[in-house]
Parts: C-alpha cells; structure tokens; sequence
C-alpha cells in the first residue's frame, strides 16, 4: 500500500489509502474485488504508476482472502 501511495500526489494520499482500505476491510472478496477494480478505474488516469503498482500485486494483496476467517 505504502509503493501505490507513494506513486501519489500527497493532496489526494488520504482519500486514496481510505478507498484501498475499503479493499481490504470487505466482508468478501467479491466486495473487495469490486473495491479494488474502483480504486483502479478511478486513480488510473491520473495516477498510471499507482494503478500499474497496485494491478501487478493484486493476487499478494487480496490473498488473505483464501483462507479462512479464524486465521
């Protein structure tokens, strides 16, 4: 999280780790998959290199997902 929001300007850092946190706080992967394509959509046009950063870790940061909730 800490490589996405440095690719950031700093004005837009705060809303930008609230919305990834949304990511990883769902109930689901579902929800956080959906979560996640957002942040994407939204920050990519402006913000490429956090996009591209955050995309080619996708599998690491949502892996806590597979397994289960006890854990």
């Amino acid at each position: 999280m800490a490589n996405v929001l440095n690719a950031m300007s700093k004005s837009v850092q705060s809303k930008a780790k609230a919305q990834l946190k949304d990511t990883w706080m769902a109930e689901t992967k579902a929800n956080a998959e959906t979560a996640f394509d957002f942040f994407v959509k939204a920050y990519s046009v402006k913000y490429d290199c956090a996009a591209k950063c955050l995309i080619k870790d996708r599998d690491n940061f949502l892996a806590f997902y597979d397994f289960p909730a006890e854990h």
